[in-house]
């Protein structure tokens, strides 16, 4: 009896090991056959890709189609009906012909639109370009009541105790017509120079045409003038609890950015970050954001964040509690909340979500960790052990590519598989059966 009992347990360790191997096996891709070209389509064929439950992504969308999401590519379109932004050619990604830009000093709205989802795990890829530094563009404002008068853009305001001044650039004015907030140009008067004079809270403030109280603080927090560009570069919120995370600078006078999870599980610092993820002026970056919702009162959230192919962050967080329980279901991209100077500009080139962990891409590099140019594949067809997926249409990088493939777990090959004849992609044609 103890021979069986010894073999029983031993088989039962043998293949319990068997199935954690198998489980945790990374993809493996055997061949490669297809179209290495813009809009090209090719046929991955391997083991352990994982099974999707849709093939296609949830959502794409790039600018060199316009402002319409892909609805042959993707399942979806935008979510909402208060798109922000227009076609530019400005700032064009290399590999593209168009962006789309929103100026962010025009409003405290999220640039784009809304993409929503109903599953707990979703994948964000994206191409950016932010032309504004926040630790300069900053909006300079002072709220005010007991008006008298009207302030009028372009005016010269002086603060009667301070002495300070500043020229109006912006009017906010509130319902009861005498209160209401004063934004100011970041380039003249005493609270721009280097050593700012600035409105005290409490005082007299004095144009041409009104004057009025500053507000702008409390008795026992007497700002006087606030200097604020709160940019969030994506926010995941639950519509039905309010519960969301966002990713962006920890202070006004730094780069440096933090995660929040608001009213769950607080900041995470950018000591604690892996690589700091940092707001980057006028350059163009590739962004990934991998994300779970997790379960109710449990620390199992979990959000990666990734730059230019460098993970910045890989953070196990609280998303949802018993008094904010919705599960996260909608995506934001950039947001600035209480303003910015005018020509804070955002362009952007695509996004691309998808309602699982699942991924086709191509880099630069045959090893994953130094990986730096990636672009996305747009999967048509999707199973275990073959995969049908097309390349963007945009411009192929050049020189080798190499191909990488995430299953539903986020376990990538560390090694890419080479993509023949990468090096010319513009007319390269494989056999196809």
């Amino acid at each position: 009896m103890r021979r069986i009992d010894f073999f029983q347990k031993s088989l039962v360790l043998v293949l319990s090991t068997f199935l954690s191997v198998s489980v945790n096996s990374s993809p493996v891709i055997d061949d490669v056959e297809g179209e290495i070209t813009p809009d090209g389509k090719i046929l991955i064929t391997g083991s352990s890709f994982g099974k999707k439950s849709q093939s296609r992504p949830l959502f794409y969308w790039s600018a060199n189609g316009g402002l319409r999401a892909n609805l042959e590519l993707g399942r979806q379109s935008w979510s909402g009906d208060s798109f922000n932004g227009a076609l530019s050619k400005e700032v064009v990604h290399p590999s593209s012909k168009a962006s789309v830009v929103w100026d962010h000093g025009m409003s405290s709205g999220k640039a784009l639109e809304w993409v929503d989802y109903d599953s707990s795990r979703v994948y964000v890829f994206r191409k950016k370009y932010a032309d504004f530094d926040t630790t300069q563009d900053v909006a300079i404002r002072a709220r005010f009541n007991n008006l008298k008068g009207q302030f009028r853009v372009g005016q010269i305001v002086k603060g009667q105790k301070s002495g300070a001044t500043g020229v109006v650039q912006e009017i906010d004015l509130n319902a009861d017509g005498i209160s209401g907030s004063i934004f100011f140009n970041n380039e003249i008067g005493s609270i721009n120079e280097l050593k700012s004079l600035d409105f005290a809270f409490g005082e007299e403030m004095v144009s041409e045409t009104a004057t009025a109280i500053n507000s702008e603080g409390t008795d026992q927090y007497p700002t006087g003038t606030y200097r604020t560009f709160n940019f969030k570069t994506i926010r995941f919120w639950a519509e039905t609890s309010r519960n969301n995370v966002y990713v962006g600078p920890g202070y006004n006078d730094t780069y440096e950015m933090k995660m929040t999870a608001e009213f769950t599980d607080g900041s995470v610092w950018p000591n604690d970050w892996q690589v700091v993820k940092n707001m980057t002026p006028r350059q163009w970056q590739t962004e990934e954001f991998i994300l779970d919702s997790g379960s109710i009162d449990a620390n199992d959230a979990r959000l990666i964040v990734r730059t230019d192919g460098i993970e910045n962050i890989d953070r196990r967080f609280k998303a949802r509690t018993s008094d904010h329980p919705g599960r996260y279901d909608q995506i934001a991209q950039s947001q600035v909340s209480n303003g910015a100077q005018p020509g804070s500009n955002i362009y952007y080139d695509m996004l691309y979500v998808d309602d699982s962990w699942h991924r086709a891409f191509v880099c630069d590099s045959q090893k994953f960790d130094e990986c730096r140019n990636i672009d996305i594949l747009i999967p048509v067809e999707w199973e275990d052990n073959r995969i049908s997926a097309r390349f963007r249409e945009s411009d192929l990088f050049p020189g080798q590519l190499y191909l990488y493939i995430s299953d539903g777990n986020n376990i990538v090959n560390e090694v890419g598989y080479a993509l023949p004849l990468a090096a010319s992609p513009s007319k390269v044609e494989l056999k196809v059966e």
